[in-house]
């Protein structure tokens, strides 16, 4: 494999998410960063199944790896990290929910 080409993208990101980071503390709007994991195996078998956009499928499962090295960076930028890998749709919009709102608790509380 050649890992010249791996390293591009992954620095790219974090350029872009940068970009995209200092944009939004230009405004008033609050960033609640959340990152949906899934476990590669399962996100492979994710790709396959997409009949949405079958075009991109061996683009997407051709950087899975690029994603999982980007993975720990991101991590640590994220407010909020979900294992979707065995949750629901349902789930994942709950977790992100509560979490939201009991940030936004928060916010209203350090205000008064």
């Amino acid at each position: 494999m050649d890992t010249s080409r791996s390293a591009a993208p992954e620095i790219s990101c974090v350029a872009g998410t940068n970009e995209i980071t200092q944009g939004f503390k230009r405004t008033p709007l609050g960033i609640f960063h959340v990152l949906l994991h899934v476990d590669s195996d399962v996100l492979a078998e994710r790709i396959k199944a997409d009949e949405v956009d079958a075009r991109a499928c061996q683009w997407r499962l051709d950087h899975i790896s690029d994603y999982e090295k980007s993975r720990p960076w991101m991590e640590s930028a994220a407010d909020l990290v979900i294992d979707t890998t065995n949750l629901l749709v349902v789930d994942i919009t709950e977790r992100i929910a509560v979490e939201a709102e009991k940030r936004i608790a928060e916010a209203g509380q350090a205000r008064t």
